[in-house]
Parts: structure tokens; C-alpha cells; sequence
């Protein structure tokens, strides 16, 4: 009799074991978690990204030009370059007599520099609506340029992309690092730098901690479904350890530049408009020796023949090429302190050695010399004959908000807050 017992409580069990388990639940039934995860990811997708009502801080005349390629008619036909295409191998390839494309291939020749035709790159063709045969070839170029080849008409030229601007608003929580965090919302990953740049001198960025969060108002570049990056920032706002600390767009007189909500510069830079793209680190990968070195200064991006800035009045103590360093200058602002600025295009003829240069003064212009990958500012800090890391340095200030501009500012201040916090 036990044993009948014994076997029956061990069916029983077994069977609410499989009905715990096992059992098919209603599929249109959701889980608290389920509901409340749904909930959080629809929040953020809400908060993530939004158009926002503001002009943008260049007038459209400025940033728009006159020429454009519908790259979503569906008369276009996105292709990539593959191992082995060259143009006249992709225009053959389209049927073009074998005399024409010889021809447009030696006109593209003369036009462009054909090292920057890469596999992988981007080239469209428009076909004619009505005939379906190829009309021309478009090809993305660096610096927001396009080349267009019509057939027809045999013509090779480089012309100027449209930039569209859009102002769009990101919410985010970190979680990672900020390029990390930025990309996760579909931003792009200049955004990052850009940040990065207006808060260098108040937050360390290579600690920041889980939890922290920034609210951007932001201009992004895009052309048809293309992202080209960001042009700038309008208004930040970024909580680090529950510290909340605040920026604001404005053209105080000399192009937009960020302030704090008093009036006063973000900017400590040698250049008048800065992003930071690497930070001082005792273990960096170098772009151009292909291995891990200490990086002991800052780097900023910037346009070939950017002005540089002296950033403290001080005394020339170097001006010459090195082999690593390029074109540098070296500025003694006392007997411990020295700054450097490398990889020059070249020096201003007015910077000798014992020349005084006051802050602000331009001492040279952005390049790509010596030991370097592309064209940006390398800044180093001596102290006491030491390379040390220029945040360390609290370095004067460009101008504040002038008395004449300060009520104007303190409006679009306010005004600004106001729509940031009326949109979550």
C-alpha cells in the first residue's frame, strides 16, 4: 500500500513539475517584465532622438549649396566598389562603348585623385525613367564633394554636395563610454568629441561613472539618407557624480561658441573652434607607428591652415621642423610652465625664437607634418621639465559673454532651458 502512495505522490509531483515548466502560455498575454522592459525601450526610442524647432546656428544661404543629387529617386541605384572594379571596368561594365568609356576614364583621371577610389566606397548611377539605360555615374569624394560623370554629354566635374541641417535633441544615460552611448542612440560619433570638447576642462571623461546623464541639443549634417557628422552643438546639459553642469550656444561676436549659464567661455583651446579627438594617456595605439605608446599631449581636429593660438603669453623657445614633431613651437610662459603645439602645415613668419607673443596671437596653422595621420593640433604641457596633462592647467579662458551681449545671452539662456525641459 505504501508503495502505491509513495507512487502516486511521485506522478503528481511530476505533473505540476511539467505544468510549471512547460505549460504554453497565452500569446497575447504580457508579463509584468515583459511590460515593464516594453515600456522603458519605448521611452527611450521616444527620448532618443527629436526634431526640434530651432533655427540652426548658420544661416541656410551659408550652408546650403546649389547643387544636389536626389539619392533616394527611384531612378538611382546605390552601388559599392568591389576588388578588382576600377571606373573604366564599372563603365564598361554599363555598356558604355568601349571609345566613350576610355575617354570618361581619362577625364576622371585628370579630375580626381584615383587613390581615393577604394573598395568599399559608395558610387550611385541614374538611369533615364524611360528608357532604363544609365545616364550617369555619381561618386562621394572627401570633403562633402561629389564627382559626376554624365555620358551623354561626355562631361567629368566635381560639385558641391547639398548639406542638410536638421536640430535634434539626445537623452541618454551612460552606460560605457560616451562614444559608446552615443552611437547606441544612432547619433553620430562626433557628437562624442564635441562633448567631449566643451566639458574637457570639468569632467574627466576617462572616469565617467554609470548613471551619468546628458541632454544635447545638436545640428546634424546629412545629405539625402547620408549622415556627414555634427556642426554644432546649440545647448548641453551633463550630470556627472550629481553634479549637473550646462552649456549654451551664442555668437558673442567672434562665430558660435559655448558658454556656461553666467557668460563665461568653455574654451581653454588653441583653437577658436576646437574638438577634442584624444586625450593625454600613458597608453595610446599610435595611427601611424601601428602600436601602443604613451600619448603625452592633446590632440584637436581641425581643417588644414586652421589658425593656432598661443594659449598664455609667453616667450618663443622653439620654432623649427622635428622629424616626429613636424613643424612645432614651443612657448615659455614661465620658469616651470611651457607649452608645444606640433605637426604645423607651417610657422607664422612673425614667431622666432625670443619673440614675446601674447595670448591669442597666431603662431602657426594647422597640418599634417612629421609623425601624423591627417591634419589636427598635437598640444603638450612642460612643467618643471616634465611632459604633464594640459587639464591639469587651468589656462585663461577665451572671452566671455560681452556687458553689450549679456541680456540677449541670458534670454536665449532661458529660453533654451525652457524647451529642453518642456519636450520630456
Amino acid at each position: 500500500m505504501k508503495r502505491i502512495i509513495t507512487l502516486f505522490l511521485v506522478i503528481v509531483l511530476g505533473m505540476l513539475v511539467w505544468t510549471s515548466y512547460f505549460q504554453v502560455e497565452d500569446p497575447n498575454k504580457e508579463s509584468p517584465a515583459k511590460k515593464f522592459f516594453s515600456k522603458k525601450a519605448v521611452k527611450q526610442e521616444q527620448t532618443a532622438k527629436v526634431l526640434w524647432p530651432l533655427k540652426p546656428s548658420i544661416p541656410e544661404a551659408v550652408i546650403i549649396p546649389t547643387f544636389t543629387t536626389d539619392k533616394t529617386a527611384p531612378n538611382v541605384r546605390n552601388y559599392k566598389v568591389k576588388y578588382g572594379d576600377s571606373f573604366i571596368v564599372i563603365l564598361k561594365d554599363l555598356g558604355l562603348e568601349h571609345e566613350l568609356a576610355n575617354q570618361l576614364a581619362y577625364e576622371i583621371s585628370k579630375t580626381i585623385d584615383l587613390n581615393q577610389f577604394q573598395v568599399g566606397n559608395i558610387y550611385r548611377i541614374k538611369y533615364d525613367e524611360r528608357t532604363k539605360q544609365p545616364v550617369s555615374l555619381i561618386y562621394d569624394l572627401e570633403d562633402r564633394k561629389e564627382l559626376h560623370v554624365t555620358f551623354e554629354s561626355s562631361e567629368v566635374e566635381i560639385k558641391d554636395k547639398i548639406v542638410d541641417i536638421t536640430v535634434e535633441l539626445l537623452d541618454a544615460v551612460i552606460n560605457g563610454s560616451l562614444a559608446q552611448t552615443v552611437l547606441k542612440h544612432g547619433a553620430p560619433e562626433e557628437l562624442a568629441d564635441k562633448i567631449l570638447s566643451v566639458f574637457a576642462w570639468k569632467i574627466d571623461f576617462r572616469h565617467l561613472q554609470k548613471g551619468d546623464y546628458f541632454k544635447v541639443i545638436y545640428e546634424k549634417e546629412t545629405s539625402g539618407s547620408e549622415i556627414l557628422g555634427v556642426r554644432n552643438i546649440l545647448a548641453i546639459q551633463f550630470n556627472h557624480e550629481d553634479v549637473q553642469y550646462a552649456a549654451y550656444g551664442f555668437d558673442n561676436g567672434a562665430g558660435h561658441e559655448l558658454f556656461d549659464a553666467e557668460g563665461h567661455n568653455m574654451s581653454y583651446a588653441p583653437l577658436q573652434f576646437d574638438m577634442i579627438t584624444s586625450l593625454y594617456a600613458q597608453k595610446r595605439f599610435h595611427p601611424t607607428q601601428r602600436r601602443y605608446k604613451a600619448h603625452y599631449g592633446m590632440d584637436f581636429e581641425a581643417d588644414l591652415g586652421t589658425p593656432i593660438e598661443a594659449i598664455q603669453d609667453g616667450v618663443i623657445t622653439r620654432a623649427r621642423y622635428g622629424r616626429a614633431n613636424g613643424n612645432n613651437v614651443k612657448i615659455e610662459h614661465s620658469a616651470d610652465l611651457s607649452t608645444q603645439y606640433l605637426h604645423m602645415t607651417k610657422i607664422d613668419s612673425n614667431i622666432h625664437v625670443g619673440s614675446r607673443v601674447k595670448q591669442g596671437q597666431v603662431i602657426g596653422y594647422v597640418g599634417s607634418t612629421g609623425w601624423s595621420s591627417g591634419p589636427h593640433l598635437c598640444l603638450r604641457v612642460w612643467y618643471k621639465g616634465k611632459q604633464r596633462d594640459p587639464l591639469d592647467f587651468d589656462f585663461p579662458r577665451r572671452p566671455d559673454i560681452t556687458e553689450q551681449n549679456m541680456p540677449e545671452y541670458l534670454q536665449h539662456v532661458r529660453r533654451l532651458e525652457g524647451q529642453m525641459t518642456e519636450v520630456l
